[in-house]
């Protein structure tokens, strides 16, 4: 049904942080659902890279000059930012239980 698929970026989802608080349930079911469609599908199409754009608010709040070491503590302010730490934390239980080649990038 699908040709040869190289790589999946995912980078949309729900992102406004004032809606994701005034309505926190659709809005994280929204990004969790979003995710586990992109994983489900490419463990079917088997791409070489499956590329999950993330936010650097899972770390928690930053200050002006804040930088992360990579695998630093999650540690979420608020709905929005709770679900993109869901989605890196689904996306990597893919990649080391189906082998989904995963390249996980958190921008601010």
């Amino acid at each position: 049904m699908f040709g040869k698929v190289d790589c999946i970026i995912n980078y949309a989802a729900e992102s406004h942080v004032e809606r994701s608080i005034e309505e926190p349930v659709p809005f994280i079911r929204n990004n969790v659902d979003l995710v586990l469609n992109v994983l489900e599908f490419a463990r079917k199409v088997k791409p070489k890279a499956v590329v999950l754009i993330s936010t650097d608010e899972v770390y928690g709040a930053a200050g002006a000059h804040a930088a992360y070491a990579e695998w630093a503590s999650i540690v979420p302010s608020g709905p929005y930012s709770a679900s993109k730490a869901a989605q890196e934390a689904i996306a990597i239980s893919y990649s080391r239980t189906y082998g989904v080649p995963l390249i996980l990038i958190n921008c601010n």
